[in-house]
């Protein structure tokens, strides 16, 4: 008999035609440990960023893990074991990641599970990001 050729119209083989749409990975992963602690942090110093992990925000093909309602600052949390494994060393990553984002026009701030241990990782990432602030709002001035 061999293989037979289907009609595209044929009403019980439409599923053979149609692509299939899965959604996108990145959409279903939920937060880990690392994001919870700094989201947990931002909500503590009232600082306006939002989880964006999940895939809800892109910037360029890259998607950062929080970014600020203003869109201008993102930060990235992360186990520095992945990046190596992934991109040979921490430094890479930073370097890609960043790159990436200067080309958009958004400031990153990088925290690594290593810096979140110290006892003092609240107060050292509060001023790394008001610095970072700072240096937004001064350039979009002008100055």
């Amino acid at each position: 008999m061999g293989w037979r050729r289907y009609n595209r119209l044929d009403r019980n083989l439409g599923h053979y035609y149609r692509p299939h749409r899965r959604p996108h990975p990145l959409r279903q992963q939920r937060m880990t440990g690392l994001e919870k602690r700094f989201q947990e942090f931002t909500k503590e110093a009232d600082l306006d960023f939002k989880f964006t992990g999940n895939g809800t925000h892109w910037i360029g093909d890259k998607n950062p893990d929080f970014i600020n309602r203003s869109g201008r600052v993102a930060v990235e949390v992360f186990h520095p074991s992945y990046k190596i494994k992934n991109f040979g060393s921490v430094d890479n990553y930073v370097r890609q990641r960043d790159a990436a984002f200067k080309s958009k026009g958004v400031k990153a701030l990088f925290l690594s599970s290593e810096d979140m241990k110290e006892h003092d990782w609240k107060q050292k990432a509060s001023k790394r990001l008001q610095e970072i602030m700072e240096k937004y709002s001064t350039e979009s001035l002008g100055i």
